[in-house]
């Protein structure tokens, strides 16, 4: 182990810095600039590239959950999928609370994230999968991609499985969050012609789930 990726400061991310930086002397801790984060010896912003080994890393600013939250985007290894590093920007079927920020700027992460090749792998901080999709199907519970989800989720869970990794293209097809600019969300929520809005509202009716 040469270097430790930490996308914000909450503890249950960054609370193994220290312990891991005795544990393995010269280990780089990579985080965000905008924030104080334990053990950093490298910081990051929007756009900063670096290497491990032969797999290029590069940086996503993303504040709402917290002011200085970043995403690592990660490709490279030959023949496989580029992995994103959501930490708690993106979920499956969820997003996280906007702790230190606001709708506008989940919108704008959102936005950035839906951008990224549909095959990339999102490894997220939590499993917090099946309350989001119970969730995402009180509000459009006609969806057939949603349902589909659920029913692939309930069974893997039903093993002790993980739902984690999803991929951005399956987001695309069902996750509220990401789709706050389609008619459709705007409409279930009240919020038609006003992206940002209908991302709020998600995330009140979430907070109240």
């Amino acid at each position: 182990v040469t270097k430790l990726l930490c996308t914000h400061k909450h503890a249950d991310h960054s609370g193994g810095n220290e312990e891991m930086a005795r544990t393995i002397p010269g280990l780089e801790v990579v985080s965000t600039r905008h924030e104080h984060i334990p053990a950093v010896t490298t910081t990051v912003d929007e756009g900063d590239v670096f290497a491990l080994g032969s797999l290029r890393i590069r940086t996503l600013h993303t504040p709402c959950h917290t002011a200085g939250h970043v995403l690592f985007y990660v490709e490279g290894e030959e023949g496989k999928a580029p992995v994103l590093f959501s930490g708690d920007t993106l979920f499956v079927g969820g997003c996280g609370r906007f702790f230190e920020g606001d709708a506008k700027q989940m919108l704008s992460a959102m936005d950035k994230i839906a951008k990224l090749p549909p095959e990339t792998l999102v490894m997220c901080g939590h499993e917090y999968t099946m309350a989001n999709l119970r969730f995402l199907a009180s509000v459009i519970p006609d969806s057939p991609a949603l349902k589909a989800k659920l029913a692939e989720c309930e069974a893997l869970r039903s093993r002790s499985l993980p739902t984690v990794p999803t991929t951005i293209g399956s987001e695309l097809a069902y996750n509220l969050f990401v789709l706050a600019r389609s008619p459709v969300v705007q409409d279930a929520v009240g919020s038609v012609g006003d992206a940002a809005a209908a991302m709020a509202r998600l995330r009140e009716m979430k907070n109240a789930f």
